[in-house]
């Protein structure tokens, strides 16, 4: 059995994940692991062929956290692999994902902001701007938001779902977060 072959079939059988994430997962496999991993026999796999994917893919011009995320998604697939007795060692486990360089978050400053709000004055989405802004939500959180999730009376803004958009449409998604009031 091939990298490719496991990977499908982990694929297929990922019942346990959102439709989203299996989407990722997905574009992952198909795009960054298989075309240079997928014909390696599933115990044929060393930790330095996983080193030089990771070469490979940083060379190629991905970012070196794309990449991480496709090492972390091999690994959870060799990982399974593993428990399911079809593979003896995870190879991906053995080796780190490349270092991600963290940047630092540029917040607007409060003229900056002020600016921005200025130039959506009388824009369609000025309120859900503000709104934004003021709350810090999601995009998706902001578009899952109904009217029965404000209580007008004690000011607070209850965030019950998300929309995540699919292939195959938009997905409303409940939220499982205690602590959701804004």
């Amino acid at each position: 059995m091939t990298v490719s072959d496991y990977g499908h079939t982990w694929l297929r059988g990922a019942h346990h994940i959102a439709p989203k994430t299996k989407e990722r997962y997905g574009e992952l496999l198909e795009g960054q692991t298989l075309p240079f991993l997928g014909t390696t026999k599933l115990q044929a796999l060393k930790p330095e062929a996983v080193r030089t994917w990771h070469s490979t893919l940083l060379q190629g011009g991905l970012s070196a956290r794309t990449v991480g995320h496709a090492h972390r998604l091999l690994s959870r697939v060799l990982k399974d692999a593993v428990e399911a007795g079809t593979l003896v060692r995870n190879a991906a486990a053995i080796i780190k994902p490349p270092r991600i360089e963290e940047k630092e978050v540029e917040v607007l400053e409060p003229d900056q902001l002020a600016a921005l709000m200025a130039g959506l004055e009388g824009h369609p989405l000025h309120s859900i701007a503000t709104l934004a802004v003021a709350s810090g939500l999601r995009r998706g959180e902001l578009c899952g938001l109904q009217w029965t999730d404000i209580d007008f009376d004690r000011g607070v803004l209850r965030v019950e779902r998300s929309v995540e958009e699919t292939r195959q449409g938009l997905r409303v998604n409940p939220k499982h977060d205690a602590d959701a009031d804004v």
